[in-house]
């Protein structure tokens, strides 16, 4: 966590960052340059290196810090998006997305901040509540854990309903 903010770029650019990555389920904030006082919040709960290509999404949508070197000092830069909380969770294959601790506590937080994101008006990972109060919500110890399925079963079960259902029919006849 960070009050002033990191260049996203920047913290992308440092090769621990990235290693640390790896594997994990991403809770993040950020603020494009371009937004006076808009913080973005979401997720990403893919596995392998899924985290590090949703964060670099949004360094090539906004581009990059360093493109307002060129403006006045006076001006408010337009270009980059800055990076100010992520929070991580090992991925674990048995757990659903939906069950996982960063999309349940993206829920809560959208949950308890539905009015002011209707008032902004640009989807729901969007608020202009302060950063404190976006960073309290995330530290609250609701839904901080996982919740473990065995997927394995779960996966059997649909092949065995689809199987009954008839779609494999003629498929083991040789």
């Amino acid at each position: 966590m960070n009050n002033k903010g990191i260049p996203l770029e920047d913290y992308l650019d440092n090769v621990d960052n990235l290693v640390g990555l790896i594997n994990k389920r991403i809770f993040y904030i950020l603020k494009a340059n371009m937004d006076s006082n808009i913080y973005k919040f979401g997720i990403s709960t893919g596995a392998n290196e899924s985290a590090i290509k949703r964060l670099y999404d949004y360094v090539y949508t906004y581009g990059y810090n360093s493109d307002n070197k060129t403006r006045s000092m006076k001006q408010k830069p337009i270009h980059g998006i800055k990076l100010y909380g992520l929070w991580t969770v090992n991925y674990n294959s048995n757990v659903e997305s939906k069950n996982s601790a960063v999309s349940r506590k993206e829920r809560y937080i959208k949950g308890e901040l539905r009015e002011n994101i209707a008032l902004v008006g640009r989807g729901s990972e969007r608020t202009s509540v302060s950063l404190n109060k976006l960073i309290d919500l995330v530290k609250n110890n609701k839904f901080s854990e996982d919740i473990v399925t065995d997927v394995s079963k779960r996966r059997t079960k649909r092949v065995e309903a689809i199987k009954a259902d008839g779609f494999y029919k003629g498929l083991d006849e040789d």
